[in-house]
């Protein structure tokens, strides 16, 4: 199932991304995973496919292009776990970095807490490699600052808000974090 698509214009290439309960890349990895293809707009030719995921059922809410780093990122959620990480307790976000170019995994990044964490979706400044996640926690309406460089993967999340409620504190610490980090 097809559920997003993004255009590279500049290169004629369009990136679809969406769920496959089997297998169309190299490897299936449980009974629902994520996928992301590049075609070739002129030629309608497929250039890539892969498929990401857990031994778990994984459920994709976002996919976008970050075409000045040539990452590409997969945002969902998984009960299950990533390779290097254990799952969280309910539903973690799944986010999964891939090449532009060939579709090759760069990383896998895992976020989650004893409650469910669903994205709904992302936004991506390459200018200072943070990624902007929407969704919900606990059912509760919250959004995620994520630091999205690969040496951030085992502590990416710089900023959270749980149901619009922040503090002078909070916002004065994000702004701290983000300074510290040159954005």
């Amino acid at each position: 199932m097809i559920a997003a698509v993004e255009y590279w214009t500049a290169k004629g290439l369009a990136y679809t991304a969406g769920m496959t309960s089997v297998r169309i890349g190299t490897q299936q990895y449980g009974g629902v995973d994520m996928y992301a293809s590049c075609i070739n707009i002129t030629t309608g030719a497929t250039l890539f496919t892969q498929q990401f995921g857990t031994a778990a059922d994984d459920f994709f809410n976002s996919l976008v292009i970050d075409t000045v780093r040539g990452v590409g990122y997969l945002v969902g959620y998984t009960s299950g776990n990533a390779p290097g990480y254990t799952n969280f307790g309910a539903l973690d976000i799944l986010l999964v970095a891939f090449m532009l170019n060939n579709g090759t995994l760069y990383y896998y990044n895992q976020i989650g807490n004893q409650y469910d964490v669903i994205p709904s979706s992302m936004v991506v400044y390459p200018l200072d490699n943070m990624g902007y996640i929407a969704g919900s926690y606990n059912g509760v309406a919250m959004a995620l600052v994520v630091n999205l460089n690969v040496d951030a993967r085992n502590s990416p999340v710089i900023f959270t808000t749980w149901d619009n409620r922040v503090s002078k504190q909070e916002l004065s610490s994000v702004r701290s974090q983000l300074t510290d980090l040159g954005a």
